[in-house]
């Protein structure tokens, strides 16, 4: 297929989609809440079979005090240490009384094809196996939402790369109200190239010398994207032009969206993080004076700032 194709039908659900088919297991269980992990086959088929069944933990309190769901969206490379982490989030706002959940990305911990590593590999994607997995993944959290959300306000919060998942999602799911993006940025030739991401990336295939000059050409494809008000509509010059959340930002500003940011961020350069702020219409950002991979430790803050703002304006 080629790459000026994707953009027809790139994050469309399929018109016989049906979110009612799902597989639920009893995980444990405290005082305070529930764990189940939820398991559907995803709208897309990727090469993969292993890859084409989508696993989505719901962390469910006892005693709800506000009648809203949030599905968290990971980040690059999730391992099952890093997992372990992340759920902090979801327990500790379970805790406060808001129903969550967790899923997990396409080619990450159980959908990780057999000889792969989880924390490495769609790296090696070239861009049109990339645009797939961004396609796969907003479809997943798509299905997700419409399955898991019930009677309750959906939001949607994603750190790093799923921040930058999440701002596609919130573009073309209706349904979500808002989103918390932990550690987003925009312009990706920037962060592939330009931060400390350039030592994992893959110069095959489209490198940094080309990648920077196709990317001289994204602020008139911005330009007329928003002047347009589709990305369908527009001359396609680079595929990652349609993963890339600075093209969707247009989207999504009459949503309620929050930043979280960390001011010492080598992944995410603090550049690529104003820009997707200004993007999005200047929302309300929260600077952590942390890196990248420290953020962790500010969970407790990050689960306050989330559970607040969403008590307050759901």
């Amino acid at each position: 297929m080629r790459a000026e194709d994707w953009k027809s039908f790139i994050y469309d659900l399929p018109k016989d989609f049906n979110p009612s088919s799902f597989i639920m297991d009893f995980l444990r269980e405290n005082e305070i809440l529930s764990v189940k992990r939820i398991s559907f086959k995803s709208p897309f088929r990727s090469p993969f079979k292993v890859n084409n069944t989508v696993y989505v933990e719901l962390f469910e309190p006892h005693l709800k005090s506000v009648d809203a769901f949030l599905l968290f969206v990971h980040g690059f490379g999730l391992t099952k240490r890093k997992k372990a982490l992340y759920s902090f989030l979801p327990e500790r706002l379970a805790r406060l009384g808001l129903r969550s959940a967790f899923i997990t990305l396409p080619y990450h911990l159980e959908r990780t094809p057999p000889g792969k590593s989880s924390s490495a590999w769609f790296r090696d994607f070239n861009d049109v196996e990339t645009a797939a997995f961004f396609h796969q993944a907003v479809l997943d959290i798509r299905s997700a939402v419409r399955l898991l959300k019930c009677d309750d306000t959906p939001f949607i919060a994603g750190i790093s790369l799923g921040a930058m998942i999440s701002v596609i999602a919130l573009a073309v799911e209706e349904g979500l109200k808002g989103g918390f993006l932990i550690l987003g940025g925009g312009n990706l030739e920037r962060i592939v190239w330009r931060s400390l991401f350039r030592l994992f990336a893959n110069e095959e295939g489209c490198g940094r010398r080309e990648c920077h000059r196709l990317y001289r050409r994204y602020p008139d494809y911005l330009r007329e994207v928003e002047s347009k008000g589709s990305w369908r509509d527009v001359d396609l010059p680079k595929i990652c032009f349609l993963f890339d959340p600075l093209t969707f930002a247009p989207f999504v500003r009459g949503k309620k969206v929050v930043m979280i940011n960390s001011l010492f961020d080598a992944i995410i350069p603090l550049a690529s993080a104003l820009e997707l702020w200004k993007a999005l219409g200047k929302p309300e950002i929260h600077w952590l004076p942390s890196t990248h991979g420290l953020t962790v430790l500010w969970g407790r803050k990050i689960a306050r700032i989330i559970f607040d703002k969403i008590k307050i304006g759901r």
